[in-house]
């Protein structure tokens, strides 16, 4: 009887909860993110998240393209540098934009941006805050917690589409529509909408599991990824307006 007893008790020990397949882990990311980061860092797929960026920021591009493309002639033509031509040449190039150019944009933001933002963490996560994992790992949690973004971009097409404009949000920028698209703060409510704000939290997670240290160390990381590289991408597009002859504004 104690050999059956302790046989059953091994029994019971040694039975692992089932990992969910990828699918579910999605999902998981959306209703139980604890538990979907769990199950992924035990078998890490690193295509599938992949994949679903690449064709949701693709298809985004190409769809919403000559909105996109609008809005960049919006705030060049009131540049004192470019020359009128080029700038009406903007214009006729916004109206007929270009399906496989804008597709392979959308194919390099699918890819860059969550690839830029592991490598940071992986780096603070690693070295910082004396974590340990893969960066493959890490590469894929962030890709994971991106599915909520993706989320985001899905639900914007239809907007921009039928607003006729790509100047959408699902965030706080849609509260201030009189900010302008040249403006610091505009600019940067754009970029924080509720999707991202959501999958940087969530991304903080899965950040502490892959790592395994805490809570507050994984929302570190994600956070000082997340908020470095946007901010770094907004440091850009405001020298890149400046240096192309428009005025910026901070609100």
């Amino acid at each position: 009887m104690d050999t059956n007893m302790s046989s059953n008790g091994d029994a019971l020990i040694n039975q692992e909860e089932p990992t969910s397949s990828i699918w579910g882990q999605i999902v998981g990311v959306f209703t139980a993110p604890s538990k979907a980061f769990e199950d992924y860092i035990k078998k890490p797929n690193i295509w599938v998240p992949l994949l679903i960026c690449i064709a949701v920021v693709s298809v985004s591009a190409i769809l919403t393209a000559e909105y996109e493309s609008m809005i960049q002639y919006e705030i060049m033509k009131n540049s004192t540098v470019i020359p009128a031509e080029q700038i009406e040449q903007m214009r006729i190039d916004a109206q007929n934009p270009n399906a496989v150019k804008s597709g392979l944009f959308g194919m390099i933001f699918g890819i860059l941006p969550p690839l830029l933002v592991g490598l940071i963490a992986w780096g603070i996560g690693s070295f910082i805050f004396g974590g340990k994992a893969k960066f493959k790992i890490i590469w894929g949690s962030t890709m994971m917690a991106g599915m909520i973004i993706m989320l985001g971009v899905i639900l914007k097409i239809p907007l921009v589409i039928i607003k006729e404009s790509a100047l959408v949000s699902i965030g706080p920028a849609a509260l201030f529509p009189d900010l302008g698209i040249t403006s610091l703060a505009g600019i940067v409510m754009m970029y924080f909408d509720v999707f991202m704000i959501w999958a940087i939290v969530v991304m903080g997670l899965g950040f502490s599991k892959a790592l395994g240290f805490t809570t507050g160390k994984g929302m570190a990381t994600s956070i000082i990824s997340n908020v470095g590289l946007i901010g770094c991408l907004i440091t850009l597009q405001m020298v890149g307006m400046k240096f192309a002859g428009v005025e910026t504004t901070w609100f």
